[in-house]
């Protein structure tokens, strides 16, 4: 999909290289910062037996009233199944603070959506710039108190 949208927009090599960099930057442990660093859910450091991380990637082709087409890249992180978390305050008290105890049915949900599009070069001999814009964000955090056993 990057490739053949690269060709229909005439990319150099260059400019073709400077759009895969770009979106694959945003598909990896840089594009999970970004999206943990603008959320709630990134004010919770979660732990516990059970603990399951998912993370989901959608990269499609768009047309976002421009021009020409974009691409759009979604970016899905959620974390369930923890039974305990610490907060930054907790944190700064580590030495005498326990993790607060949460329902294994607590998550954190985080979701952002990017847009992609090639700009024309801005000097003879340089390749296309590739913009990159957040156009839809949402995070949960659903922290739910440890059920009490009998």
């Amino acid at each position: 999909l990057l490739l053949a949208y690269g060709t229909r927009r005439g990319l150099s090599a260059a400019g073709q290289h400077r759009l895969i960099q770009a979106v694959t930057t945003q598909m990896s442990q840089c594009g999970l910062a970004n999206l943990d660093a603008s959320s709630q859910a990134a004010k919770y450091f979660v732990s516990g037996q059970g603990l399951e991380q998912r993370t989901a990637y959608n990269v499609s082709l768009m047309d976002a009233g421009l021009p020409s087409e974009a691409l759009k890249l979604s970016l899905l992180c959620m974390k369930t199944g923890f039974c305990q978390y610490h907060t930054p305050e907790s944190l700064e008290h580590m030495d005498s603070s326990e993790p607060s105890k949460c329902d294994p049915s607590s998550y954190l949900y985080q979701y952002a959506t990017l847009l992609f599009r090639t700009l024309p070069a801005t000097a003879t001999g340089e390749c296309e710039l590739t913009e990159c814009v957040v156009i839809d964000a949402l995070d949960e955090v659903d922290i739910q108190p440890p059920m009490l056993t009998e």
